[in-house]
């Protein structure tokens, strides 16, 4: 049995509950869209995401020197082992 405002209204009377989770789940599948579209061939990490992985290549001994930065072409970061060019003032 549903329930509907009125004989001929097709609407169902009760509008479901939107609750937090179920907007942090939109906003999770909204950033993973937006990472699948990203404009770079690189990984591209939210800000928080790139610390983690990060950290994580130097502890296990992978990479002597890696840095985050922040991509001009893309809203994202991606991770580089190169050093800056210029020397730091």
């Amino acid at each position: 049995m549903t329930w509907v405002n009125s004989i001929d209204d097709e609407v169902p009377l009760f509008e479901p509950i939107r609750t937090n989770t179920d907007q942090r789940r939109e906003v999770k599948k909204l950033i993973a869209a937006r990472l699948r579209k990203g404009h770079c061939a690189k990984n591209p990490y939210s800000r928080k995401q790139a610390l983690t992985a990060r950290a994580f290549h130097l502890s296990r001994g992978e990479a002597q020197f890696l840095k985050i930065y922040r991509c001009p072409r893309c809203p994202f970061w991606h991770l580089s082992h190169k050093r800056d060019r210029r020397p730091r003032v």
